[in-house]
């Protein structure tokens, strides 16, 4: 059986390989995050580190676009209270208008 490497300490000021410019700010904030506790050097690391902070960008695109989607959402609610509301009124006012 093959001795295991003995471990090291990471430096946090020691400088990291880039995250892939495809990553927008959340995944490259993640990137970041981990290449500063871990020391990635092989290509299958990188690439799953890769695929983890592109699926951390898409998290965030799909809470953004729900989050935009309920505020449409609440945002049409609110106008269709206002202008039954104001029909309501319309109608109202029409009855008790001298």
């Amino acid at each position: 059986m093959a001795e295991k490497p003995p471990l090291t300490l990471v430096d946090p000021t020691a400088t990291h390989i880039a995250p892939p410019a495809k990553l927008s700010e959340p995944g490259r904030k993640l990137w970041q995050t981990i290449m500063s506790e871990y020391d990635f050097q092989d290509a299958g690391g990188l690439e799953v580190l890769a695929q983890i902070c592109a699926a951390q960008d898409r998290v965030e695109e799909l809470r953004a676009a729900r989050l935009g989607a309920t505020r449409r959402a609440a945002g049409l609610a609110f106008l269709l209270s206002v202008h039954l509301l104001r029909s309501w009124v319309k109608h109202h006012y029409d009855e008790i208008k001298p």
